[in-house]
């Protein structure tokens, strides 16, 4: 594209895989509990499909990808809840200021941000209704590698309040890009 833009483009497919669950109730009435076996389910992972890209300019990145999940085709053993397909997009942004090992530790730190919005993949009493998540964070670099902070607020809310879920939380993790890059095979 250019001497300071790149574009990577990608797709994933799943296939379905059958699993056995094995599934039990236990009813807790007072001090005694009753454990009940229900029996044994055959399904399927859901079978997925996605596409995506990333277009790197300067000192920004912008990526955008859109999933699709199956999850029409299991069943929930609950007659209130059904499982539904679920198709998320996301959107995210990354900004590093300069990527040289002389430069400032501020100045080799990556700032990011991303969203997404999906439909959640179970309706509860006949309801459907929407989920969307929200993250920031910034990765450092350390030895041989990026430790990654994020902070993500995610929420999803079905119509008539069927079911609503709220969940902020922290993620860290540690990326080893740096040293399988220098390894020659």
């Amino acid at each position: 594209m250019g001497r300071e833009a790149a574009l990577t483009l990608g797709a994933v497919y799943g296939y379905r895989r059958k699993i056995s669950l094995e599934n039990s109730i236990t009813i807790i009435n007072g001090d005694a509990g009753t454990e009940v076996k229900k029996k044994t389910v055959r399904q399927s992972l859901p079978q997925f499909a996605g596409a995506g890209g990333a277009l790197q300019y300067k000192k920004m990145t912008y990526a955008l990808d859109y999933t699709f999940r199956r999850y029409g085709s299991l069943s929930s053993g609950d007659s209130r809840v059904k499982f539904n397909d679920a198709h998320e997009l996301r959107a995210g942004a990354c900004y590093r200021p300069n990527g040289y090992p002389s430069a400032t530790l501020w100045q080799r730190m990556s700032y990011k941000m991303g969203a997404c919005l999906s439909t959640p993949y179970m309706q509860v009493r006949g309801k459907s209704g929407i989920s969307y998540r929200v993250s920031a964070g910034l990765g450092m670099p350390v030895l041989n590698g990026y430790v990654n902070a994020a902070v993500f607020h995610d929420r999803m809310q079905l119509r008539g309040n069927a079911l609503n879920r709220s969940v902020t939380g922290v993620t860290v993790t540690y990326t080893l890009g740096e040293l399988f890059h220098r390894v020659k095979l």
